[in-house]
């Protein structure tokens, strides 16, 4: 099983660094070489952007929530 807990978690973390690279590479607007041309339209697809986008805000999210409970425990049994 602490194989498998392992396993998942070098998993997530690969999901969150490609997630962090899709928001932060491939969602922003590429700039032109003349200023009166609107930008072109970011190169990731759509979806892509939105699942990082909600894989990030569900990430940040789970990391605050398992951090106060750390936080609460650790309060706990010091009292």
């Amino acid at each position: 099983m602490r194989a498998f807990a392992s396993l998942l978690s070098t998993l997530a973390s690969f999901a969150t660094l490609g997630a962090i690279a899709v928001r932060l590479w491939w969602s922003k607007p590429r700039p032109t070489p003349q200023d009166t041309m609107p930008d072109d339209p970011p190169k990731a697809p759509p979806w892509l952007r939105t699942a990082a986008k909600w894989w990030l805000i569900l990430l940040v999210f789970g990391g605050t929530i398992i951090f106060l409970i750390v936080v609460i425990y650790t309060l706990v049994s010091l009292s």
